[in-house]
């Protein structure tokens, strides 16, 4: 272990230990090709446009009910 004599962390010396190999490195979602993960984005952006498209229908359809309600009332 390093010790770090010129930094002090809540009056404590914290100690540091160097970094492992490259070779130590776990490569996550290497598997994944670009082309997938376009598709992936583009998928999880028009479930996001959808979501937001039926709550405003919803919101303006409750509204609307709402008008009618109070006109009624």
């Amino acid at each position: 272990m390093l010790n770090s004599n010129n930094i002090k962390i809540l009056e404590e010396t914290p100690e540091v230990e160097k970094a492992p190999e490259p070779s130590n490195i776990i490569w996550e979602n290497r598997e994944y090709s670009t082309f997938s993960r376009i598709i992936r984005g583009i998928l999880v952006g028009l479930v996001a446009l959808m979501i937001i498209a039926a709550t405003f229908v919803v919101v303006i359809l409750l509204k609307q009910k709402a008008v009618t309600a109070n006109n009624k009332y």
